[in-house]
């Protein structure tokens, strides 16, 4: 959640211009997907001119303290760089905006907390969902991207239940909130511990959730994403830096445990003296979405796969018939 180490890794992103010039690639930038209380939200998307079948879609969610560093490269525009590299590579991308924490009323108190920003990550799937006809996108094949608290959010929106509601969300309801994939870049999964054992911003927390866990122990519970894991869950990546100062390591092994637990696919990989930073465009990511979201890819290799099998061994057999004929 360091505000630092965050901008350090935008400047660098926003260096990286070969991609996003990309001539292949159609970007379209502040589309409203949502006004809940008057609040605009946007998303920029990216994908490809030109393609076979139905995208894969990918979703970006910006980490910023739940709204507390919110601004300029702290909100959708974290992940440019990233939707622009995903749709090289053949996916429909789009990287989205939450309501922010920092907004304040006159005593001080944030005008939107959890679940206001919840309520918005799983607007923006069901915005996609909604317009799939018009990008080319195939809506049963999703993933959620995100980096510190828009990791948390991500796994939210792989692991709540399929009938998980929250009071007052509307939009596209007749679409579904729930992801095929998670690729979570330091996220926090056990809230309440969290607050616990991670004192340099245990103030972002309370901003987001509204007070400190004694006060709301139940509230704490309900937005933990460790608390919704079952066989069900879809797979997740998990990507952390082992010099990460912000969210302790133990979140991530937790959510491990829990999920191998459970039987589910999970994946953690330890970044090397790497701290709190967003990893989403990781060359781990894009062999964990080939191998979970592209199932249909992955079944066509399995099938021919187990053609070529059943043929070696017809031949082995036939071989074999032969030398026994010639030996009789």
């Amino acid at each position: 959640m360091c505000r630092k180490s965050i901008l350090v890794v935008c400047a660098l992103a926003l260096c990286i211009t070969r991609v996003m010039a990309d001539p292949g690639i159609i970007v379209r930038k502040n589309i409203l997907y949502s006004s809940p209380e008057g609040f605009d939200l946007f998303l920029n998307l990216a994908y490809p001119k030109e393609h076979a079948k139905p995208l894969k879609a990918l979703m970006y969610l910006p980490g910023n303290g739940w709204g507390h560093w919110w601004g300029a490269n702290m909100d959708r525009t974290q992940n440019v760089w990233a939707i622009s590299e995903a749709a090289a590579k053949g996916y429909f991308a789009a990287t989205v905006d939450y309501r922010p924490t920092i907004f304040r009323d006159r005593a001080n108190i944030p005008l939107y907390r959890y679940p206001d920003q919840l309520v918005d990550a799983r607007r923006a799937v069901r915005w996609i969902r909604a317009h799939a006809t018009e990008y080319g996108v195939d809506a049963t094949k999703m993933a959620a991207l995100g980096f510190s608290s828009g990791a948390h959010l991500a796994l939210l929106l792989g692991l709540l239940p399929e009938d998980f509601r929250i009071a007052g969300e509307s939009g596209d309801m007749g679409y579904s909130s729930k992801v095929q994939a998670v690729v979570s870049c330091a996220g926090p999964v056990e809230l309440t511990k969290f607050y616990k054992e991670s004192a340099k911003y245990p103030y972002e927390l309370e901003d987001f959730m509204g007070g400190p866990p004694e006060a709301m122990s139940d509230k704490y519970l309900e937005a933990s994403p460790l608390h919704y894991v079952t066989s069900m869950a879809p797979p997740i990546l998990i990507l952390h830096g082992t010099e990460d100062p912000d969210v302790p390591m133990n979140q991530e092994t937790m959510l491990v445990a829990e999920m191998k637990k459970a039987g589910a696919d999970v994946q953690l990989v330890l970044l090397p003296n790497v701290g709190h930073v967003s990893e989403v465009t990781n060359g781990n990511v894009y062999i964990f979405l080939r191998q979970h979201l592209d199932a249909d890819r992955s079944m066509a290799i399995y099938g021919i796969a187990s053609v070529c099998l059943l043929l070696g061994i017809g031949l082995a057999l036939f071989v074999r018939h032969r030398i026994a004929s010639k030996a009789q």
